[in-house]
């Protein structure tokens, strides 16, 4: 299809992406309601621990992604975990390109692990 879509216009639709942001608890934490929503979704923005998760669960969302077939993404923050939004403010964006890519490469190795690649990266918040 070229150019603007037109009123009424029949649209091809071959897959939907269903997606949602999962695995910002922690160690201990029930994980049954990510479990619920992995059963449910095509792709998953995994929390890398900066806003929320930690390694434990990191490790537990991806085995969920490859129990279920959901493409695995990184949900990219600053550091947050206490909810100190004057913090963030102040982070230059040469350190937050460095914490970026220490996310990714942590969940990447979550995911190498079982043998998958990370498919996409999700911003959080002010990123």
């Amino acid at each position: 299809m070229n150019g603007p879509l037109i009123l009424g216009e029949a649209i091809s639709v071959k897959t939907i992406d269903i997606n949602a942001s999962v695995g910002a608890g922690f160690e201990g934490d029930n994980s049954a309601h990510d479990e619920k929503i992995m059963k449910r979704i095509s792709s998953a923005n995994i929390a890398c621990g900066f806003h929320g998760g930690d390694p434990a669960v990191m490790q537990r969302s991806v085995d969920f992604a490859l129990k279920y077939d959901v493409a695995i993404g990184a949900h990219l923050g600053l550091p947050n975990l206490m909810g100190l939004d004057q913090v963030i403010a102040k982070v230059s964006p040469k350190k937050a390109k460095v914490q970026a890519l220490y996310q990714i490469g942590a969940l990447s190795a979550f995911a190498a692990a079982g043998s998958r690649r990370i498919q996409h990266v999700k911003l959080q918040g002010v990123l």
